[in-house]
């Protein structure tokens, strides 16, 4: 699975800025796709988290392998509140050797399904909040360089 860069242009440019479709039937289970994202994410030197659009699939979905968060699954996120701020110094792997100052919320509190359908809340703090931010932001269209 190859992770897309922005420098590529063309399609990868595209499909970055793309504003991602909900995953509505979980029949299939997309089982394959995120262990497909999980070892792309693996392969790469410091990535902590892979949005769909990052590999071409225009889905609202991502996952994450942090210490507080290891091998999630985050399907259709809504963020339903936010507290305090901070700045942080942040990458992109569609973005290879660059990083942007960014200010973001401290604390994120997300409403997501997981492969199975089922709902869940949970609480994101600091650098795990950043990066559900940062996702959040690839399922918008919205890239860190904006």
């Amino acid at each position: 699975m190859k992770i897309l860069k922005y420098e590529d242009g063309g399609k990868s440019a595209e499909t970055l800025r793309a504003v991602s479709t909900p995953i509505e039937s979980f029949e299939n289970g997309f089982g394959e796709l995120f262990n497909e994202m999980f070892n792309a994410l693996n392969e790469t030197e410091n990535g902590v988290a892979l949005a769909c659009p990052q590999v071409g699939v225009n889905k609202r979905a991502f996952v994450m392998n942090t210490p507080d968060h290891p091998w999630l699954i985050v399907i259709n996120p809504e963020i339903i509140s936010k507290k305090g701020e901070m700045k942080y110094e942040e990458g992109c792997l569609s973005f290879p050797n660059q990083h942007i100052e960014k200010t973001r919320c401290k604390r994120v509190r997300l409403r997501f399904q997981d492969v199975k359908g089922n709902f869940h809340k949970k609480l994101f703090n600091k650098f795990d909040a950043i990066v559900v931010q940062h996702e959040i932001d690839h399922l918008d269209g919205i890239l860190f360089i904006d």
